[in-house]
């Protein structure tokens, strides 16, 4: 399978996974995006944005979704690490500032 396909594939699966997880009304969108991590691995950085501020996310519901996330990707034959990141309305987006390799 080519890489491009695969990623969709991961896009899909991972959204799927993470959606199971939540309400409706909780998630506004969920970003994917295929990159190397800090050893040089492939993995999936996810990014959940929130409808509304929680007052704080728990290290639980973290986990919860980091696990779905992985279980899922294993069921495709996918094993890159789900990276997965919340973000409120209020919190400032991070801007990747790292060179292109």
């Amino acid at each position: 399978m080519s890489q491009p396909r695969s990623d969709e594939q991961a896009e899909v699966t991972i959204k799927a996974a993470i959606l199971g997880l939540f309400e409706d009304t909780t998630i506004e969108n969920i970003e994917v995006r295929p990159g190397e991590d800090h050893v040089g691995e492939p993995a999936l950085f996810v990014t959940v944005y929130l409808k509304a501020a929680q007052r704080r996310m728990s290290g639980s519901v973290l986990l919860d979704t980091i696990a779905a996330a992985a279980t899922a990707l294993r069921e495709i034959d996918d094993y890159r690490f789900p990276y997965v990141t919340f973000l409120a309305p209020e919190d400032e987006r991070a801007e990747d500032t790292r060179p292109a390799a």
